[in-house]
């Protein structure tokens, strides 16, 4: 925790703008937000995980795109 603190520390210092998600108990891998979804412009495309423990993060990766101002995609079902 101190590593990513001062990792974070440095980099708005160099001008960064940091944006985080707040952690969810029981969904290790909310981390790797890389994997939430493909951004383009002003959309987000969310990601259709195959496993039931990544499929429990949309949700949150969702409702906190929305909050940043992104319009939401979903994958239709028939490209799964």
């Amino acid at each position: 925790i101190q590593q990513w603190h001062g990792l974070k520390q440095l980099l708005e210092e160099a001008g960064a703008r940091i944006s985080t998600l707040t952690p969810v108990e029981g969904l290790p891998d909310l981390v790797f937000t890389a994997n939430a979804a493909i951004i383009f412009r002003d959309t987000a495309v969310l990601a259709r995980f195959k496993h039931g423990e990544r499929q429990r993060e949309v949700p949150y990766d969702e409702a906190w795109l929305a909050s940043q101002g992104f319009k939401i995609q979903h994958v239709p079902e028939e490209y799964q």
